[in-house]
């Protein structure tokens, strides 16, 4: 028994030693697009106290060369998480005066009960605007009227401007007017990825705000897709601070692609999830609302699950003094 617990052993402090070397290696960002690398960073919060039981075995075991091993590259590795210059803390009292606006982003995996429960969550929220991905395929910009009556101002998206089929419905549903809207997509063939990009007309003045949902980075090819639409993004917005973005980025915020994203992301997401809401031991968050340095944020949160596999986003702002 001894000899197979010793073997069983080794073969798991190699393990983690192995999947350590790849978080790290994900972490520098020099190989480009960062495939697999970042899949296993993706998870890094669920490996962290796998490697922190393991150093303390190893101690007890009194197996000092190999606990110090895991702990130097568990820093390597793990050191993203810790800091937090991309995030921006909310302040209810920015809202004090009731002159924020709220927005919510859902990703529907095109559930018609998680569109009806994204629904009722507006109305608790008082949304001023709703912003949704994948939405049901029978969806259509006059059922999206019709079910969202009380916001007079929709997009809805299933094509390219082009007649490309999107790879990703996307809608937006405002109480306040928008200006005129743009939608940028990727250059591929078929079910292109895509960003809309539209000006939220408020009485505290004009916002761009940004909708978009790049590829999930399943491989190579899918990576560098998603990493394009961000790029894209980035030039959409260029040296602007007065802007919102939402969506589903299929990126978790401690990768190194993250930082390529313009703006902070709204609230501190090291310790929440929205993603994978049916399962919460591999739980990520890949939604995420940015904000520029012209924004204030009053608040930011996590909604209740909704019947997608995707938990929505909440944030609170208002432009700044």
């Amino acid at each position: 028994m001894r000899p197979f617990v010793s073997m069983t052993g080794r073969v798991i402090y190699m393990g983690l030693l192995v999947c350590l070397v790849l978080i790290a290696i994900s972490n520098t960002g020099l190989v480009k697009p960062n495939w697999p690398f970042e899949l296993f960073a993706t998870f890094m919060r669920q490996v962290l106290p796998i490697v922190v039981l393991s150093i303390c075995v190893a101690l007890n075991a009194r197996k000092g060369v190999s606990a110090l091993f895991l702990l130097v590259f568990g820093v390597l590795a793990f050191w993203p998480l810790f800091p937090g210059s991309k995030y921006v803390k909310s302040d209810p009292g920015i809202c004090k005066n009731s002159d924020c606006f709220t927005v919510i982003f859902a990703n529907l995996r095109r559930k018609p009960g998680a569109f009806n429960t994204v629904k009722m969550q507006a109305r608790k929220q008082s949304a001023d605007l709703i912003a949704l991905s994948e939405l049901p395929p029978e969806m259509t910009s006059d059922l999206l009227s019709k079910y969202l009556s009380d916001y007079p101002y929709i997009l809805f998206y299933d094509h390219a401007d082009d007649g490309r089929k999107l790879g990703s419905v996307k809608a937006i549903a405002s109480r306040f007017p928008l200006g005129p809207s743009r939608l940028i997509a990727e250059d591929y063939p078929n079910f292109p990825r895509s960003i809309i990009h539209v000006p939220f007309l408020t009485d505290q003045g004009e916002i761009d705000f940004f909708l978009t949902h790049p590829r999930i980075p399943l491989a190579h090819a899918g990576m560098r897709r998603r990493d394009a639409v961000i790029s894209m993004l980035k030039s959409e917005i260029g040296a602007s601070e007065n802007f919102v973005i939402v969506g589903d980025f299929n990126l978790a915020p401690w990768a190194p692609a993250f930082r390529n994203i313009p703006g902070r992301r709204a609230g501190d997401p090291r310790w929440e999830s929205t993603w994978k809401d049916g399962f919460l031991p591999l739980g990520v968050p890949i939604d995420h609302a940015l904000i520029g340095t012209q924004i204030d944020l009053g608040e930011s949160d996590v909604l209740p699950r909704t019947g997608s596999d995707h938990r929505p986003i909440l944030i609170r702002f208002k432009k700044s003094i």
